[in-house]
């Protein structure tokens, strides 16, 4: 009898058990690949050298937790049993970026850089003061999955394009001087203007300190103080006159600001200057209609003082222009609300609404440590 034959002639039952064996063997070896582990774990060690003074060794242990977070030191270059924690330790596939301080020297070290499996190495840059120095670090001993990797990346050696993170913020803080223009914005119906819709555009200030928690990522608080004059048009003050609106008529908003601010400069734009961000804004505010200019008496309507305080909102996007690691310019344009309205307070006739302006906003910066 052929073998053809025999074949044909095996029970269904296991021409259906064939599928269902190779079925449970994939199966079995998911745990296998999910629990390799991470080849950018262990040891690794490289020198560099700042212009000017004695070559530095760089030695790295990297161990990865069960949870899959990672934990990293760096050996103290005057003492070998002495080891410095790294900050802001970030490893995303090959990219590995990290900073320290070593105890005997205030300078930072910052490194960046991407694992390269067909080399079994790790190459990027150092960055020291101004210095931007490229290190190789090599392996320390053997690593389980390190071979099997070299072995299956070898036919593309070369040709992957290294992709070194630019770090934009070396700093962990900063202050931030801010000047602004605000446009109030309003929505008319039926040419019905209610007070806030004569209100004109007018210049504010404000200053307070950020935090970058990651380098794309910031947390900012501030104080501001600002406002909105109303229009001189007499049409439009007319409707008004009977409450005691005039040209001098003041709508002043004092407060608190803070924002998280996520920029966007590796994505759009990797290799300029230009910083795109995004911010989400929020903020309390200390509001008042004056009688005649800012910080005058507050003005009543039916004996009730239009002021209060009250929270807003803000969305918006900008870009920041760094000129080396300590000063930066940086523009945005916002959209603002603030939750002013209060239908009991005052007349329905002369409805005092929530109050919504564009920020047009100019900033300085200055980092720090």
């Amino acid at each position: 009898m052929s073998n053809f034959e025999m074949h044909a002639r095996c029970s269904p039952r296991l021409q259906l058990a064939w599928p269902v064996i190779l079925f449970t063997g994939l199966i079995l070896l998911v745990p296998l690949t999910i629990n390799a582990a991470d080849p950018m774990a262990g040891q690794w060690k490289g020198t560099y050298t700042i212009p000017g003074e004695v070559e530095t060794a760089l030695v790295l242990k990297l161990v990865q937790a069960s949870d899959g977070s990672w934990i990293g030191k760096v050996q103290s270059p005057a003492d070998s049993l002495q080891y410095d924690e790294l900050t802001r330790l970030s490893i995303s596939g090959s990219a590995i970026s990290f900073r320290y301080r070593p105890a005997e020297t205030p300078a930072q070290v910052i490194f960046s850089g991407n694992y390269q499996s067909w080399t079994d190495a790790i190459k990027g840059i150092v960055i020291v003061g101004n210095y931007n120095i490229p290190v190789t670090l090599q392996r320390v001993g053997l690593h389980p999955d390190a071979a099997a990797a070299a072995a299956a990346d070898s036919a593309r050696a070369g040709l992957e394009e290294i992709k070194v993170v630019n770090i934009r913020h070396k700093k962990h803080f900063a202050l931030v001087a801010r000047g602004a223009y605000w446009l109030p914005i309003h929505v008319l119906k039926d040419d019905s203007r209610e007070i806030n819709d004569i209100t004109t555009a007018e210049w504010a200030y404000g200053g307070g300190l950020r935090w970058y928690v990651i380098d794309d990522m910031a947390i900012n608080v501030r104080g501001t103080f600002g406002g909105l004059k109303f229009d001189t048009t007499d049409q439009k003050l007319a409707q008004f006159e009977s409450i005691g609106l005039n040209r001098d008529s003041y709508l002043q908003f004092d407060g608190w600001e803070g924002d998280i601010t996520v920029y966007l400069g590796d994505a759009m734009f990797a290799r300029s200057r230009f910083n795109p961000f995004l911010t989400f804004l929020v903020g309390y505010y200390d509001w008042a209609l004056r009688a005649s200019g800012r910080d005058s008496d507050t003005h009543a309507i039916l004996e009730v003082p239009v002021a209060g305080k009250d929270w807003g909102f803000g969305l918006g996007l900008g870009t920041e222009y760094p000129f080396g690691q300590t000063f930066a310019l940086e523009v945005s344009w916002i959209w603002q609300f603030v939750l002013t309205k209060d239908d009991k307070k005052w007349d329905s006739e002369l409805f005092w609404s929530n109050t919504t302006f564009w920020s047009l906003n100019l900033g300085l910066v200055i980092n720090f440590l």
